[in-house]
Parts: structure tokens; sequence; C-alpha cells
């Protein structure tokens, strides 16, 4: 299985506001290091004072080439990702809503606290340096970003992801439908909108700030887009699987690891499994060296960052291990891991069925690093 991460190109959060120095319509916040989406409220009132959306777009080209070139399929899934940056006061049960933009805009480098605000960039009501106002064929209300509709040719324009209040409230939605669109060119790639709906907007109910890191983070949380595909293979040879005795008792190590990879790189890791305590037997090789197989279909890798433990590759789909007659292996993808980091490698082993069923979690133990 295959994943890697595309950074985003540039990005904004818009805001219809009231005070004019602080938070009009016409300021721009394409510099600052926290996007939102959300409303807020002038103090001991019911009177909206803020509205915020989230603008962010990311260059296509290189997985364009990729897809020319086979190196990515068609058919690869595309999910974007967000990083909570403390989103406040957040109500159960919301959803935020992401959907295709239909106009060019540009970044700007105003902040939040600018006074007087800065207009040159995107706005609610700009798409430029104050100059061209986003077209709405409704009302000046819809300012705020101008999107496809949510049904075109190429399928649905739009995508969502729900949260509850107890819930880490990073987002991993899945946005291929848009990105199909986008790279067959039957609409153009302009990024997207997140924003809660126009009800949810315009009502006095307090949903609270959904906040995420920004590409102007100085953490390692900015907004990627993921792609995921399957590229892996079963091939076992002559080898033969674990048993049910010896994955109850099963020990996972990692072969022709290094310390350091180069950023881009693709090198395959040797995965092997084998009991933990093997029975003596009367060969002339040691029963440690045997090479068995792992369940196949359900052997899964994940690549977490050393320092935060924060999840990079998550266990599913696109994390599966590979096998030919040498044994398991996966091909690790450095593309859109940070440089200058550290990482871990585990494994998740699911075995059996029903009541029967084992999920079993592996930590190698190791870290490496990624390079320039």
């Amino acid at each position: 299985m295959a994943h890697y991460f595309e950074f985003v190109d540039k990005d904004a959060t818009i805001t219809r506001g009231q005070e004019a120095d602080s938070t009009g319509s016409s300021k721009n916040m394409g510099a600052d290091e926290i996007l939102e989406v959300g409303k807020e409220f002038l103090a001991d009132s019911n009177t909206i004072k803020s509205i915020s959306r989230t603008l962010i777009k990311f260059d296509l080209s290189e997985i364009s080439q990729s897809i020319i070139d086979g190196d990515v399929p068609a058919s690869a899934s595309y999910y974007l990702n967000m990083y909570d940056a403390g989103s406040g006061e957040l109500m159960e049960n919301q959803t935020l809503w992401i959907y295709a933009v239909s106009q060019s805009w540009t970044e700007g480098a105003g902040y939040k606290s600018d006074n007087p605000q800065t207009t040159d960039g995107v706005s609610w009501k700009y798409r430029d340096s104050g100059s061209t106002q986003w077209t709405s064929t409704i009302s000046s209300s819809n300012w705020g970003g101008t999107t496809h509709s949510l049904s075109a040719a190429c399928g649905s324009l739009y995508s969502y992801q729900s949260f509850n209040k107890d819930e880490k409230v990073d987002m991993r939605v899945n946005v291929s439908q848009m990105v199909y669109g986008w790279l067959s060119g039957s609409v153009a790639n302009e990024g997207f909108l997140i924003q809660r709906t126009a009800d949810d907007e315009t009502s006095t109910t307090r949903f609270g700030i959904s906040k995420f890191f920004s590409s102007d983070t100085h953490t390692v949380f900015p907004p990627k887009l993921e792609i995921v595909w399957e590229d892996d293979t079963w091939e076992t040879g002559s080898l033969s699987g674990l048993n049910a005795q010896e994955l109850e008792r099963l020990k996972i190590r990692v072969e022709n690891f290094r310390g350091n990879y180069k950023v881009g790189a693709v090198t395959k890791i040797r995965v092997r499994g084998r009991e933990l305590y093997p029975a003596k037997n009367f060969t002339t090789t040691s029963s440690y060296l045997d090479t068995k197989y792992l369940p196949s279909g359900s052997s899964f890798y994940s690549i977490v960052d050393a320092n935060t433990n924060d999840v990079i590759i998550p266990y599913g789909s696109g994390s599966k291990l590979s096998c030919d007659s040498t044994g398991n292996y996966f091909n690790l993808r450095t593309q859109g891991l940070f440089p200058e980091r550290f990482y871990k490698i585990n494994f998740q082993i699911i075995s059996g069925s029903g009541i029967n069923r084992n999920i079993d979690y592996f930590d190698d133990d190791r870290v490496f690093k990624v390079e320039r």
C-alpha cells in the first residue's frame, strides 16, 4: 500500500465582520498561523460579531505528472488533513462542510491582529487586493468565497466531516471527487472552502470556533493533502504462513533498516514475524531464522512522529504489508514527511475470526530520521 503527502500551496481565513478596523469584510488574513471556521458574538449578546470561513489550495501539478508517469494510479484516494490548533468551546455533534471554490484568489500577507486592517489579498468580499469582488448571483451576503454547483459531471464537488465534543478535532476527510474533477480538467482547481452551513453561521446557536494550523505555522502540522492507493502484492512462493500458535506469541522485527532516509526516497522495508520462543528442533539451521509470512490482507504498518506520537500514516487500506518469496515488506515513501525529524514504525496484525479474532500491536523500538 502507498501513502504520500502534498503540502498546501496557499490558505487564508476570510471573515464577515462589523468592525472595519479589526474584522471587516475586506480584511486579509493570509499570513496568520491559524485558520478559523466559526462565528464570534458581541460580549453579553446574541448579536453575531463575525463569521469566519477558510480557503485552502494545493498545487496538483506534481500529482498530475506522477499519474502520467504511472507512479500514482488515477484511482488513488485523496484526503484533506488539517490539525487542531486549540479549537474553543465546541458544541457537541457539529459538521464542517468542504466545497470546491470556483474563482481564483490571492493569499495576501495580512493578519487578524492588523489594525488598521490589511486589504491586500483575499477577504470575505474580495478575491484579491480589494478590486475584484467574489461573484454571486444571489446577494452580497453570499460573498465569502464562491463555489461550484454541488453536483457536476465529474461527481460531487463537496464533502464534510462531523465532530463530537469530546473527540480530537483534527480533520481527515475524503475529498477524492473534487480532486478527480480538478485533475481531469472538468473544473479549475481553485481550492477548498471550509465552512458551516449558512443556517448554522447565522443562527444564535454557539457552536464554538474550529481552529487549524495554517501553512504559516511554525509547527509540524500544516495542512496536507494525503494521497492513498493500493500497491500491495501477495506472492508467497514456497513460504509457509505463521500458524495460530505462532501468532499468539508473535515477535516482529524490521530488517534492512537504516537510521536515515532522504526526502522523496522509496525504500523496500523487510518485515519478519516469528514465534517469540520457537520450539527446539534437530536441524542444522536455527528456528529463529525461519521465514514465514504474516496474515494476508490484515497485516498493517503505521508511521508515527517519534517526538509527538502523532500518527502520520494510519493503519488501514493504505498501509497493508506485501509479500514475496523472500517474506513480508512494505515500501517506505518519505515524500511529505518533514525533514530533520524522527519517526517510528509500528505494526498491527489481525488474525483469526469471530470470537477468536485477535488484534495485536507491535513497536519495533527503532526510529529513523528524514534528511533533506
